[in-house]
């Protein structure tokens, strides 16, 4: 594997924006842990080859933010090596057979967060994989009958049972593991030393987008979501106002108004083309191009909120 940190980001936009960007490691690490489009597998080489190539006073500690209200225990550097160990032991224990259960989901990413009882049981992680193979080759069939594809998502929990706690598995459309998250009772090292996930670290990426810019979000578990950038992202002169999520403008058609979105992961941010565009409703897609012209001062906003037939 050749590792080269900018396949980590998964917004091509953002990718090419960065691609002479100098990232420390720590950094890096950030970034690998945060994608969602590279595999498990793929991050855990990506992270031991950091660890192995650097030396803890080489990681650049000071170029990220630990965002969170508590004193960490360890340095960034040994809190790496610990996540990278969890991963694994993670990995690990999937067939291990000690009475735990497996509970599989895999559906139509549409339709992910209204479904909560669409969970099946099993009695091993491949027993669990298998059906959502099976789930897979099922929509991959209505896939060719309707001709156009239906983003799937999935994960798959390992329950051990009598103590309400569990393992994480994500998959993405293709089946790929993505993505797993470890039990509380991994994450205590002992009464006093905890490990933090890598989700409670931060830095200033730059980002090309600027006022006006009409965005498509699209996450492994949600379908796209589309806004409109309303600030200029430069790097705050305080710490605790830096952030890896955006809020943009946003028209919710089945409320019939304007509102905003606070938590737009930067990372899978891209512009949003005309063909994108035309995949929303006509009313949707104009209101976004009114606030874009609303944004770049092209209108005014009272005439925007007077909901005329301005000409776009």
């Amino acid at each position: 594997m050749q590792h080269d940190i900018l396949k980590f980001i998964d917004s091509p936009d953002v990718r090419e924006f960065n691609k002479n960007t100098a990232f420390t490691p720590a950094q890096q690490v950030i970034l690998v842990s945060r994608s969602e489009k590279t595999t498990i597998f793929e991050k855990i080489e990506m992270l031991e080859y950091l660890l192995n190539t650097y030396t803890e006073e080489e990681f650049g500690e000071d170029s990220i933010i630990f965002d969170c209200i508590w004193d960490r225990c360890m340095s960034f550097y040994e809190n790496t090596k610990h996540m990278v160990q969890m991963w694994k032991d993670i990995l690990a224990e999937r067939e291990v057979q000690d009475g735990s259960i497996y509970v599989a989901r895999f559906e139509e990413r549409a339709f992910f967060h209204e479904r909560g009882d669409e969970e099946h049981y099993f009695s091993s992680y491949e027993n669990a994989y298998a059906y959502m193979k099976e789930e897979k080759e099922e929509y991959l069939d209505i896939e060719k009958r309707h001709g156009k594809p239906i983003p799937m998502v999935g994960f798959i929990m390992r329950v051990v049972l009598d103590e309400d706690v569990c393992d994480i598995y994500w998959f993405d459309n293709d089946l790929n593991l993505v993505k797993v998250s470890g039990r509380e009772e991994r994450y205590a090292l002992s009464e006093e030393v905890r490990i933090e996930p890598f989700d409670h670290f931060i830095f200033h990426l730059p980002l090309p987008f600027h006022v006006g810019d009409i965005l498509k979000m699209e996450t492994l578990k949600n379908e796209p979501v589309y806004g409109v950038v309303y600030y200029e992202w430069n790097e705050p002169k305080n710490p605790i106002l830096v952030s890896m999520y955006m809020w943009l403008d946003c028209y919710w058609e089945e409320k019939k108004k304007y509102d905003f979105m606070d938590d737009a992961p930067i990372l899978s941010l891209t512009y949003a083309t005309d063909e994108d565009l035309k995949t929303l409703s006509e009313e949707e897609s104009y209101k976004l191009r009114l606030l874009s012209k609303a944004r770049k001062k092209e209108i005014d906003f009272y005439e925007l909120l007077l909901d005329r037939n301005i000409p776009i």
